[in-house]
């Protein structure tokens, strides 16, 4: 509520957000004092709750700040940007122990997208071929490890990244398969976003061009 009035007085997004993610961490510690005080010198079950809800303050505040870095060094990138494209995919019908022979001995990566006849349908992440028992792996196949579909992010290449970002930030795996339609276009992992969003962070500011008679 803050930040909108901020922003709707000041008309500026980023400000409104700092100003309040400011106001915002003050309030946190003073709930975590006081909460802590209640708590310690006068016994009262309360205080922990006011401790609690001073530390939701804290990650809140700090969440805003951090989405805001993000925003503004990702801004202007589209999911096409950073995906991979190409990337080593699988068949479903193969089992694992050709997986790991044929596939992980020469190319080895922590998820690969899992292909049947041009159509995308899931991914395999490696760790969930390597709880299966050794002794398996010739009767095991592909499909009955990975991840279908349904239950995989799917981007588009227009996608702007930050959405991307949040949408990876949320699933198990941390990371989406690139589609159009049902044809396989790139894979993008959080190890990307992230590796973006450190180069992008570290770029120093322009500074604006000096005036005449500066």
């Amino acid at each position: 509520v803050l930040r909108a009035i901020l922003w709707g007085a000041r008309r500026d997004f980023a400000e409104a957000t700092r100003i309040s993610a400011t106001i915002g961490r003050g309030f946190g510690y003073l709930f975590i004092a006081g909460g802590l005080a209640l708590f310690i010198f006068q016994g009262a079950f309360s205080g922990a709750w006011l401790a609690f809800i001073g530390w939701f303050l804290l990650q809140a505040a700090g969440g805003e700040v951090r989405y805001l870095a993000a925003q503004q060094a990702l801004g202007g990138l589209h999911v096409r940007d950073l995906m991979v494209r190409d990337p080593v995919t699988v068949p479903p019908d193969l089992t694992l122990g050709d997986f790991m022979d044929d596939v992980v001995s020469r190319r080895r990566y922590t998820t690969y997208p899992v292909v049947e006849n041009g159509r995308a349908v899931g991914l395999l992440p490696f760790r969930c071929v390597a709880e299966v028992p050794r002794d398996e792996w010739d009767e095991r196949r592909v499909r009955d490890c990975m991840i279908p579909r349904d239950r995989v992010p799917v981007l588009e290449e227009d996608e702007e990244v930050i959405e991307a970002l949040e949408e990876l930030s949320e699933d198990p795996v941390h990371r989406g398969l690139v589609l159009e339609g049902d044809r396989l276009a790139g894979f993008l992992s959080i190890t990307d976003l992230a590796r973006a969003l450190e180069v992008r962070g570290r770029r120093p500011k322009q500074r604006p061009a000096p005036t005449l008679g500066a």
